[in-house]
């Protein structure tokens, strides 16, 4: 999957849907996307769908998506017919978990992002 939001659609959901089922994923399945963002919203907009919501364990790689799996990550969604986020669903992961070397990795503007995010769930959940 293309890292950007062009690729949170529906064709991104259903290739990873097919691939799930044709791999013999079941309800006892854990769904564990390694990724930033966009891979941790349609990969857990997927678990949420298969079998009415399976297991989801994030595995945030950018510093931003890290603090909104830590807090807020309940929200799941793709990008459709030139709305962002507009098909979702609500589905709350059973972890993350967090390895903080793949922030050494990130450029300034990334750093910056995540911070500002660290920010905003300060000031929402303290």
């Amino acid at each position: 999957m293309g890292v950007s939001e062009q690729n949170k659609t529906m064709a991104s959901l259903d290739h990873i849907l097919e691939t799930f089922l044709k791999g013999g994923g079941s309800r006892k399945t854990v769904v564990m996307p390694v990724g930033g963002g966009i891979v941790a919203n349609t990969y857990g907009l997927a678990a949420g769908l298969l079998f009415r919501g399976i297991r989801l364990v994030q595995c945030p790689t950018s510093f931003l998506n890290a603090h909104d799996a830590a807090a807020s990550s309940q929200k799941q969604a793709i990008n459709h017919t030139g709305y962002k986020n507009i098909v979702g669903l609500y589905h709350v992961p059973t972890m993350a978990l967090i390895d903080t070397s793949f922030y050494e990795t990130l450029g300034v503007t990334e750093l910056k992002a995540g911070l500002g995010e660290l920010t905003k769930n300060a000031a929402l959940f303290g």
